[in-house]
């Protein structure tokens, strides 16, 4: 959790969430939500010894 996370999206967060450092212009949070998408890599956030690094890109000048 990140602060000045509203308590509406903490009590939402399905345990799949990753939040990202990036935010909205207009000062929201940036974050994927792999629980209704997705592949098994969801999983790879919460594997005991993961073996993958993940790396936040930006292909837009806005979010």
């Amino acid at each position: 959790m990140r602060k000045g996370q509203s308590k509406e999206a903490k009590k939402e967060n399905s345990g799949y969430t990753m939040l990202l450092n990036e935010k909205t212009r207009r000062g929201n949070f940036v974050y994927v939500e792999a629980l209704a998408a997705g592949s098994i890599a969801r999983f790879s956030q919460h594997a005991c010894r993961p073996n993958a690094q993940f790396v936040e890109m930006q292909n837009r000048t806005q979010v």
